[in-house]
């Protein structure tokens, strides 16, 4: 008669319990590589009807994606008290740098893309999930070449911003930001001391100091360019500006036209000033 000892099915358990929890690390593994289909924003007041617009717009042409609008009163349901400044909630800080702190700290806990409710996008997003799969990027965004004098580190824009989960980029970005956070006049003029903050305009250094920030980050840490896709803002977001000379009357009228759709099908999306928003 065949037996089978308890050692026997005692080590093919173990085997198993091995195996199964081999598998389930290297998915996960797998999975944390890739940039989740999460579109996040964030709005702090009652939700205007030109932004509603936008946002169905993103739902219609993402189908297969979350879109999460992030508000003060749902915010702790994604982010503790201790991943945010620890005076978050005293009114230290605008909306726009509370804003600002809370798509880095998002982003690096979950991954997927910010974006802010002022751009219109033209096409599903799924052109940034093909190139985070088809390349070794951490990081999709856009650069802009007007505030930029070093290309080796550009100067990064923030109403869209792609990553992947965990990424170092991101988690020194917060840790800059951070000490900014309630003080962002002192900040940059202790910052300007040590780095180039190139063209950024000097009447907004401080209301952009999530870009300071970056530029903390890209010049005094080993941070690997070769993880970064940045795209020329004035080739996409700011291409009809440009070719509209920043008219917002003319940009709005263009838009609404089918030549619009007929000729500029490689844009990607549109970043719409408070003006256009309006008029559209």
């Amino acid at each position: 008669m065949f037996t089978i000892s308890l050692q026997y099915i005692q080590n093919f358990i173990l085997l198993l319990i091995s195996l199964i929890v081999s598998c389930t690390f290297n998915k996960f593994h797998k999975q944390s590589k890739k940039i989740p289909k999460t579109i996040w924003t964030y709005w702090d007041d009652e939700v205007p009807i030109s932004v509603v617009k936008i946002i169905k717009e993103w739902e219609f042409l993402n189908p297969s994606w979350r879109v999460i609008m992030v508000t003060n009163n749902i915010l702790p349901r994604y982010l503790k008290s201790s991943e945010l400044p620890a005076n978050f909630y005293d009114g230290v800080e605008t909306s726009q740098y509370s804003s600002d702190i809370v798509r880095i700290a998002i982003l690096y806990k979950f991954g997927g893309i910010w974006l802010d409710a002022s751009i219109k996008l033209l096409k599903s997003l799924d052109w940034v999930v093909d190139e985070f799969n088809n390349t070794n990027i951490d990081y999709l965004g856009y650069q802009m070449p007007s505030f930029t004098t070093n290309r080796y580190k550009p100067v990064i824009e923030s109403w869209f911003i792609a990553s992947k989960p965990n990424t170092t980029f991101l988690k020194q970005v917060y840790k800059e930001m951070n000490k900014a956070f309630g003080r962002r006049k002192q900040y940059v003029k202790q910052v300007e001391k040590y780095v180039d903050l190139q063209k950024i305009p000097e009447n907004l250094k401080d209301y952009l100091c999530i870009h300071v920030c970056m530029q903390v980050v890209l010049q005094k840490t080993n941070v690997n360019m070769k993880k970064f896709k940045l795209i020329d803002a004035y080739k996409d977001a700011f291409y009809l500006h440009g070719k509209f000379n920043w008219s917002s009357k003319h940009v709005v009228e263009y838009l609404k036209t089918k030549k619009f759709f007929e000729n500029e099908n490689n844009m990607n999306l549109v970043k719409l000033r408070g003006s256009e928003r309006i008029l559209l």
